[in-house]
């Protein structure tokens, strides 16, 4: 009885191995079955992929065909006219207008320096130092410790350093009632500028330069200038020149 039911589970044993292998060998099958199915379709997708491109490129090639025709078409139908000669274009009056203007800016530039140099000459400096003698007292002395101080201060500081009996001291006065450090300062430098001695010329041309004329000549480019120069002398400007 034994032997029986022991010879029944080798049996079984076997079948379900002969199964087990059988399956392995179906699902192995149909794996590459599926695998070769999947590779089939790829290349039939790529085959229509190539032919849909070459479709677009021939069509693509005929328009561009039928573009060039066109221009072509469009060139042939236009009309071209070179002109012999070139025009030649005038403005009326420019020599004339040229002449002029060589005429009116020809000016001597060095001449013209040098007579602001012999009139300086002429001029009486003492006004011109004493302004600058005042300011110097006043640098000296210090403003910062005169504008603290009330009027009355003020003027005894201005009587000490020897400035109210002065010619801008009496012009301040003319114009002002009271004592103000900063008025003053205005009115002290505003003359130092009028009676500057110092030539400056304004050049267009960089190269230009008369500082050796005189020692109270400087020479400042100003690029506005096309032609000939300017002169400030004493605050005022004068125009020799073509801006």
């Amino acid at each position: 009885m034994i032997q029986t039911v022991l010879i029944v589970i080798v049996i079984i044993i076997l079948l379900t191995i002969i199964m087990f292998v059988l399956l392995k060998k179906i699902v192995k099958l149909i794996n590459e079955q599926s695998k070769l199915f999947f590779v089939m379709k790829l290349q039939s997708y790529d085959e229509l992929i190539d032919e849909k491109e070459k479709k677009l490129e021939k069509l693509e090639n005929k328009e561009k065909e039928e573009i060039l025709k066109k221009e072509e078409l469009d060139i042939e139908s236009i009309n071209v006219v070179i002109p012999q000669e070139s025009p030649k274009y005038e403005i009326e009056g420019l020599v004339e207008v040229i002449k002029k203007i060589e005429k009116e800016f020809n000016y001597d530039s060095k001449k013209i320096v040098l007579y602001y140099v012999e009139l300086s000459k002429r001029e009486d400096l003492f006004y011109y130092n004493n302004l600058l003698e005042i300011k110097n007292k006043l640098d000296q002395y210090g403003l910062f410790n005169i504008i603290t101080k009330d009027e009355n201060k003020q003027n005894k500081i201005f009587e000490s350093l020897g400035i109210t009996n002065t010619r801008i001291f009496s012009l301040y006065k003319f114009n002002y009632n009271t004592l103000n450090i900063n008025n003053f300062m205005k009115v002290l430098q505003n003359e130092i500028k009028k009676n500057d001695p110092t030539i400056y010329v304004y050049v267009g041309d960089e190269t230009e330069n008369y500082n050796e004329i005189a020692n109270n000549v400087k020479t400042c480019f100003e690029k506005t200038i096309i032609k000939g120069i300017k002169v400030k002398y004493k605050n005022i400007l004068y125009e020799y020149s073509l801006s």
